[in-house]
């Protein structure tokens, strides 16, 4: 099974990024699942430019400024594997509420 997980962070050029997101699901899979499952980490898309490759579950974590990116991502990682798991985690504004989607 191939996970990616896309995290774009509204960054100025050539500042600093740590994928906090991808270390924690990563290390909640290894801690809680990797005996049992067969996990390939693809490299987490953390820059507005990178673009999908093909994955079995797909982690998007989206912000009112990156969705549109966000579902084009969705988009393309269904073209590329019709049966891809695709998830959106949502923070609408300012709220404490987290949505999650699973297409």
């Amino acid at each position: 099974m191939k996970i990616l997980l896309v995290q774009q962070p509204h960054l100025h050029p050539g500042s600093i990024y740590l994928p906090l997101q991808w270390g924690l699901f990563k290390t909640y899979m290894e801690v809680n699942y990797e005996h049992s499952l067969d996990v390939e980490w693809l490299d987490p898309l953390f820059m507005m430019d990178q673009e999908v490759v093909e994955c079995d579950i797909l982690l998007l974590s989206c912000y009112v400024w990156n969705f549109e990116k966000n579902l084009e991502h969705a988009r393309k990682a269904k073209e590329l594997n019709p049966d891809c798991i695709v998830s959106f985690v949502i923070i609408p504004g300012k709220s404490k509420l987290k949505l999650f989607c699973i297409l």
